[in-house]
């Protein structure tokens, strides 16, 4: 965030961190409520006094040395508010709210809907796919079962028109039928994922809400579903990543 100093450790030299590599334009800092508490402090203190440590000096920086002008944009999703130092939080200038999709009217969706298809569609396989985009009625079902069919949001809409695409591709056919949609939600939550690939920090909380809902327990399940492997190692970081994050994982549990 903030650079490292030469000499501090065998090989590493000194880098601008990325308060500096933004000079006067835009800092986007994306979840920031995966960020350790501890660096919220510092990013507090960054923001508000100018100040900031690089790794490996005693002293602070000032404005002087970052000569900070920028936009700073955090973003979170709505669950992890209450992980934010409140401090942190009252510092922000403007805030906005981004809808899911229980939120979003038909419209919305459909235009969502659209432009997925669109860019999925000219992004398989390098060509633009022979598939019609999905028909209104088939959009007007999809909305309907929408918190049914996509739980992880605009992410699952991605990766299910991707799948239903090619469902419909190797028939020889170019029209998306509902049990294309259902067939794809089917093999997107299937999908065996790698033990030695961790699920995104960005997706592990709103997957282990889903596996609760489900009647999922049992962590070793909980562990593996979420990416993390099978060894001493993995366990102990699942068990960090519950610590850190128990408040919301009582919260799916009691809702639950």
């Amino acid at each position: 965030m903030f650079g490292t100093e030469p000499g501090f450790a065998t090989g590493v030299k000194k880098n601008q961190g990325a308060f500096e590599r933004a000079g006067d334009g835009v800092l986007f800092l994306d979840e920031i409520g995966d960020a350790p508490v501890e660096l919220l402090g510092k990013l507090l203190t960054a923001i508000e006094e100018r100040q900031a440590y690089r790794v490996g000096v005693l002293r602070r920086l000032r404005s002087a040395s970052f000569d900070w002008c920028l936009r700073l944009m955090l973003t979170s999703r709505r669950a992890y508010a209450r992980l934010f130092r409140a401090d942190l939080l009252h510092r922000m200038g403007r805030m906005y709210h981004l809808p899911g999709l229980a939120e979003r009217s038909e419209e919305e969706f459909r235009d969502l809907v659209r432009q997925l298809f669109r860019d999925v569609a000219q992004g398989l396989e390098g060509e633009v796919t022979v598939v019609h985009p999905p028909s209104e009625d088939l959009v007007a079902w999809m909305y309907t079962e929408r918190q049914r069919l996509f739980p992880g949001e605009v992410r699952s809409i991605r990766n299910v028109l991707e799948e239903a695409i090619l469902a419909v591709e190797c028939r020889g056919e170019n029209a998306i039928k509902r049990q294309d949609v259902d067939g794809a939600v089917h093999a997107v939550s299937s999908r065996p994922r790698s033990p030695v690939e961790p699920l995104p920090p960005s997706e592990r909380l709103a997957r282990y809400g889903e596996l609760v809902r489900q009647g999922v327990s049992d962590n070793d399940t909980l562990r593996n579903e979420l990416g993390y492997p099978e060894t001493p190692e993995g366990r102990k970081s699942f068990r960090e990543w519950k610590a850190r994050h128990r408040d919301m994982i009582e919260v799916e549990e009691e809702n639950e």
